[in-house]
């Protein structure tokens, strides 16, 4: 097993790379299943509450589910990630058509965005993701 060096600190944790991984994977999967969870509460909303009047809002928040579950699993990251961008951005240009600003969607794109480009592309024969690049 390779020694690993503290690339840098911050306060008194080392940033080795074990650790830039494991944050990386913490990111991932808080941005992976809380886009889920908004778009799922976004499908009940809309097939429930709205009593099927706003089918494209389903159809929308359906879409947006499926993108973040195969943003979730690292094979598909990339897959669900441009579906994400997608709807995420649409969502954020739309609004504007109205002189409203919708900032958090762009928000959440730049974070699948920012995974999307940084996620390791490999998976060594131990599941353990490489570094992020």
């Amino acid at each position: 097993m390779e020694e690993e060096h503290a690339i840098t600190t911050y306060g008194e944790t080392p940033m080795t790379a074990a650790n830039v991984r494991r944050e990386f994977r913490l990111f991932h999967a808080i941005l992976g299943l809380g886009l889920l969870i908004m778009s799922l509460q976004t499908l009940v909303h809309a097939l429930r509450e709205l009593h099927g009047d706003h089918r494209h809002l389903a159809l929308v928040a359906g879409l947006e589910a499926a993108g973040a579950v195969l943003f979730l699993i690292p094979r598909t990251i990339r897959w669900g990630g441009f579906i994400l961008l997608v709807v995420l951005l649409v969502g954020f240009a739309e609004p504007l058509t109205r002189g409203e600003l919708e900032l958090q969607r762009l928000v959440y794109a730049a974070g699948v965005w920012f995974l999307m480009r940084t996620f390791p592309q490999r998976v060594d024969q131990h599941g353990d993701h490489g570094a992020a690049q």
